[in-house]
């Protein structure tokens, strides 16, 4: 009989949190970096690691104890502990805390380029917009982003878990369908621009995984 190979995460551990990365993960990033000549990938990972830090500060002011990071090529997870009694309202923070932190430090890079030279400015420019991507990006409400997590937390205060599950759903749904519509339309204006439909398909995976 043949058994699939396991390959076991690399981990580590920072302040008592495990981080593991999938070896997906990791030769997708390396791909990732060898054909981006002009070092964004490497603002979206500091970005990208910024954001995760925010969860982390929110959960440990609230009461929660991080203990695993995961980092797989369908994004970021991380659990905690319940030393506290868990509230749809903590939920709510925890979400939305990453892309907060991200959208806090566009803010300060751009008040900084902007008030600065014209030379800082074009220093800061890339990092500056790829927090406020990546901040956007992850308020979409769709689930598991952590606006979709957000939104997520408040219709389960709302209504009961049946019937909020309903709504997220539809809330995901009429939000993908019309994304997807407009990708199909970018590619064929575009020929060739399949970028928005590729984001409609991850969003799309990530919430069939998520059901799951």
């Amino acid at each position: 009989m043949l058994h699939r190979p396991q390959f076991a995460p690399i981990f580590f551990r920072v302040f008592g949190c495990r981080i593991e990365i999938d070896l997906f993960f990791c030769a997708g990033l390396a791909l990732v970096l060898l054909m981006d000549p002009t070092g964004t990938v490497c603002w979206c990972v500091a970005a990208a690691a910024l954001h995760e830090l925010g969860h982390m500060v929110a959960m440990r002011a609230l009461g929660y104890v991080p203990c695993v990071l995961r980092l797989t090529v369908f994004g970021a997870r991380l659990q905690h502990t319940g030393a506290v009694t868990q509230t749809y309202w903590k939920d709510f923070l925890v979400a939305v805390s990453g892309p907060l932190c991200n959208i806090l430090s566009f803010s300060l890079l751009l008040a900084v380029g902007r008030c600065s030279a014209p030379q800082i400015w074009q220093a800061v420019r890339v990092p500056a917009y790829t927090h406020l991507a990546i901040g956007a990006f992850n308020l979409l409400p769709v689930e598991p982003l952590d606006g979709g997590q957000a939104v997520s937390a408040l219709l389960h205060k709302l209504f009961p878990v049946e019937k909020a599950d309903v709504i997220m759903n539809c809330i995901t749904f009429f939000f993908l369908l019309p994304l997807g519509a407009a990708g199909f339309f970018v590619l064929l204006r575009s020929r060739g621009n399949y970028s928005l439909l590729a984001l409609t398909f991850y969003l799309t995976a990530l919430f069939v995984l998520k059901r799951r």
